[in-house]
């Protein structure tokens, strides 16, 4: 059995209560397990480990080292206010961004917790670690650098993160990036439906990522996978390209979904969702793949397999045109984003009210092949839309019709006139919300309200 050599913060000064600044002794807490594990009396066997005993501790960022374990069983709470953000590091962006993702500034506010160079690393406990992210979402885009991340791995690898409740972040939650063999678990995400871009998990230009049996209701995506977007990404292929993860076995609430994308220009390959739960409560799209064409390289051998989901306005979509790029030209040092050998298998749509599922690929560029799209189920009356699919092997599918959704969209003239359709569907909508159409559905009603919301603070 391992020997345990454990670091109390409280024994280097901090105090409990949440009113004391306690980055110090928590670093000093840092300092000195880092310095037993250099220390020639320190066995390789020994487990040195950082403890947050229960209470509540206030924070700035702070930085984890090798060899470690921190266990949180208190509450870390992340400083706000303008004291605190005078003393709050910033970063420069990430060399595959160019420019911070949040606002495109041109620094970054350092995550609450950073392990940068790290491996062997182990946070784990019964606590939690609250980012007071509303002090930051109210602020943000009049903030000197993007908000902050809870928590991100750097350029690491060998960790595991397990049990621990991550409360509000002012931006995305749990952010591996550059990293690699990251195994994280039974952990649970918390912020607000629409509370904005906080992604729960997004592994970003990493590799063997195992995701599973966490519990998300986060204001994003509950999982993006990523990779980058700027030409340092596309060009060093495959140093920045996301490989060989696993998300399986999570029980998501509100959120936006599980996705692939939409920062795919290092490249996306070898991606397994499976056996995932996802209660929906709100605007969102369960099973996504989002690009778009001028980002590059590619994404291929993706699964989505025996998801349930309930109550999502979308159930699965890839768009490659991700936020309106279709239609502008590409630049003419690298092709197009090319998309391959993608499934969705014996997904299901458990209740709730029609929704709907689309593949759409920008006709001009004929980039998507190699699709698989068997056994899914959605209610009756939900609706299939295709467009620009290269190659597809459909089959099983409830309600019947994406065979001839498939045939349709790749018929230049038909689609032409199903845009035209389209088109009329939206000027009818407006009529029968103007009518009172939302009215008669409370969820729908709820769901556009917060929808238009979010978009007004977006």
């Amino acid at each position: 059995m391992a020997r345990r050599q454990v670091f109390d913060i409280t024994h280097f000064g901090a105090r409990p209560g949440g009113v004391a600044d306690c980055t110090d002794a928590i670093a000093a807490a840092i300092a000195a397990a880092a310095a037993a594990r250099r220390s020639e009396h320190s066995s390789a066997s020994t487990r040195l480990i950082v403890r947050v005993p229960p209470g509540q501790f206030l924070t700035r960022p702070f930085n984890l080292s090798s060899g470690l374990e921190l266990q949180i069983d208190g509450t870390m709470i992340g400083a706000i206010g303008a004291e605190a953000l005078e003393r709050w590091p910033q970063l420069p962006p990430l060399p595959t961004y160019g420019r911070d993702r949040d606002g495109a500034k041109k620094q970054r506010y350092q995550a609450l917790i950073m392990a940068s160079g790290a491996h062997d690393l182990r946070i784990r406990g019964r606590g939690s670690v609250d980012g007071q992210g509303a002090w930051w979402w109210a602020r943000r885009r009049r903030l000197r650098a993007g908000r902050p991340h809870l928590l991100e791995l750097y350029n690491s690898s060998g960790v595991e993160l397990a049990g621990v409740t991550f409360v509000d972040s002012p931006f995305w939650t749990i952010h591996p990036v550059y990293s690699e063999y990251i195994h994280i678990h039974h952990v649970k995400i918390r912020a607000p439906l629409y509370a904005p871009n906080t992604d729960g998990i997004d592994p970003d230009s990493s590799r063997h990522v195992l995701i599973e049996h966490n519990d998300i209701r986060c204001g994003d995506d509950h999982v993006a996978v990523k990779a980058g977007l700027n030409a340092l990404a596309r060009d060093s292929f495959p140093l920045y390209s996301t490989e060989n993860v696993t998300v399986r076995y999570n029980t998501l609430y509100a959120g936006m979904g599980i996705a692939i994308g939409s920062e795919t220009s290092g490249g996306i390959r070898g991606i397994d969702v499976h056996d995932n739960v996802m209660h929906g409560e709100g605007w969102s799209v369960a099973l996504h793949v989002k690009t778009t064409p001028q980002r590059g390289n590619m994404v291929a051998n993706i699964s989505f397999r025996h998801n349930a989901v309930f109550n999502t306005t979308g159930f699965m979509r890839l768009e490659t045109a991700y936020q309106g790029a279709k239609g502008k030209p590409l630049p003419v040092s690298y092709k197009p984003t090319v998309i391959s050998n993608l499934s969705w298998l014996s997904n299901g749509y458990q209740h709730g009210d029609r929704t709907r599922s689309k593949w759409m690929c920008p006709t001009s560029y004929r980039t998507c092949h190699g699709l698989v799209i068997k056994d899914n189920s959605m209610p009756r009356g939900s609706t299939w839309r295709c467009a620009g699919v290269g190659s597809a092997d459909v089959a099983g599918n409830l309600p019947a019709g994406l065979e001839a959704c498939m045939h349709r969209g790749n018929s230049p003239r038909k689609s032409a006139r199903r845009k035209g359709r389209h088109a009329k569907d939206i000027k009818s909508r407006k009529k029968l919300s103007k009518a009172g159409f939302s009215a008669a559905c409370p969820f729908c009603a709820e769901r556009d309200r917060r929808y238009k919301l979010f978009r007004a603070t977006d």
